[in-house]
């Protein structure tokens, strides 16, 4: 349904939904397109000492910005109500144009669950099943290794 109503909206976007299937060995790739250290455009003048430099860390802001038109900026402000205060971070690598999703599968099938765990995950969830409906549901894992 949100895919429709981002390809409805403007035929400039592509969208595609991702799983976590889909990202595969993040910390091998994520470099050739992003930035492993930034810092903000409002002080990478070199009159400003090296220790006023603001370094893009997520931890330190409250609010973070993005917009189609600046692709790769990101605009951060450490208070949510705070107007006064921001810095812009370039986050793009220069040396590429658009980021690309790996195109192989992580596993070459399914990757069965221990059946320890199984089990385990089916009686957790008894608590939550009513109880006239509890009998139905204890039979099935009394007996679910035989379907």
């Amino acid at each position: 349904e949100v895919c429709e109503f981002i390809c409805e909206a403007h035929k400039k976007f592509t969208a595609s939904m991702v799983d976590t299937i889909d990202i595969l060995h993040f910390e091998n790739w994520w470099g050739k397109f992003y930035k492993r250290h930034a810092i903000s455009l409002e002080s990478q003048s070199g009159s400003i000492p090296r220790s006023h430099k603001q370094h893009f860390l997520v931890c330190n802001f409250i609010k973070f910005k993005y917009s189609s038109n600046m692709k790769g900026l990101v605009v951060t402000r450490p208070f949510i109500g705070n107007v006064v205060i921001t810095n812009t971070f370039d986050l793009k690598e220069y040396k590429t144009q658009m980021v690309t999703l790996s195109t192989r599968n992580a596993y070459d099938g399914p990757r069965p669950l221990k059946i320890n765990k199984i089990e385990a995950y089916l009686k957790r969830t008894m608590q939550y099943i009513p109880a006239e409906r509890k009998a139905y549901y204890e039979n099935i894992i009394k007996n679910w290794r035989k379907y």
